[in-house]
């Protein structure tokens, strides 16, 4: 791929009947998507597997995706499932693949995509972006030092809206009972979404989510030598 970055910006491919366009410079979410068949299809697939023993699939309800990226499990969520999904992304360099990647394989109709980044509170916030690693935006605001490649490469920030998980649910007019489940990919931003997805929980449904448990673990070893510092 670092090749084909000499004569273009952005890549289009078709795969399991999918038509897909990734940026080049992408060495996270891009390049596994054209690299590895299976990226991110698998772990969809057994969780609309295990979603549809429980009777969570119905037609009507909605998946609730937060974090879509470029669509790497918008996609395949729409096209393993009769839901409608309402894929949620913040980033604006991501947001316009996502757009592409859905118009493209006319699911437009069935994909809602809402700009903003999940938060505990209704507003704006920054974010930091890797401009080679798509994957790894998040909330700029966290005091942690992070240890991946993509982090020592080129960023930029950007001011992104923010909302609650409730009061994303309110301005979608969705019923709790109506979500299918959640897929959650917040890079960070996991607790806010429990603490303000209340509704949801008290209705029984359940989210997934995707954690990188290294950088949480190192997290954690940072928090708690600066605690001691302060101690």
């Amino acid at each position: 791929m670092q090749v084909m970055q000499e004569f273009a910006d952005a890549l289009t491919f078709t795969r399991d009947g999918l038509h897909w366009t990734i940026p080049l410079q992408d060495v996270s979410v891009g390049q596994n998507l054209f690299m590895f068949a299976d990226f991110d299809r698998s772990a969809v697939a057994r969780l609309v597997q295990w979603a549809d023993k429980f009777g969570h699939l119905q037609r009507g309800n909605v998946i609730l995706e937060l974090g879509a990226n470029l669509g790497s499990t918008t996609l395949p969520l729409a096209q393993l499932t009769q839901c409608h999904i309402a894929a949620v992304e913040p980033v604006p360099r991501n947001l316009a693949f996502l757009k592409q990647n859905v118009a493209q394989n006319d699911l437009s109709a069935r994909v809602t995509i809402v700009e903003c980044a999940a938060s505990d509170h209704n507003g704006e916030t920054e974010m930091i972006v890797p401009l080679i690693g798509r994957g790894g935006a998040e909330i700029a605001s966290r005091n942690v030092e992070r240890p991946e490649a993509i982090f020592h490469a080129p960023c930029e920030t950007v001011l992104v809206k923010t909302k609650r998980l409730d009061t994303l649910l309110a301005e979608l007019q969705l019923a709790p009972e109506r979500v299918a489940f959640v897929w959650c990919d917040v890079q960070g931003s996991e607790g806010a979404v429990i603490r303000t997805g209340e509704p949801l929980w008290r209705a029984g449904r359940l989210t997934y989510n995707r954690l990188q448990l290294d950088v949480y673990l190192l997290t954690a070893k940072q928090n708690r030598s600066a605690a001691s510092v302060v101690a």
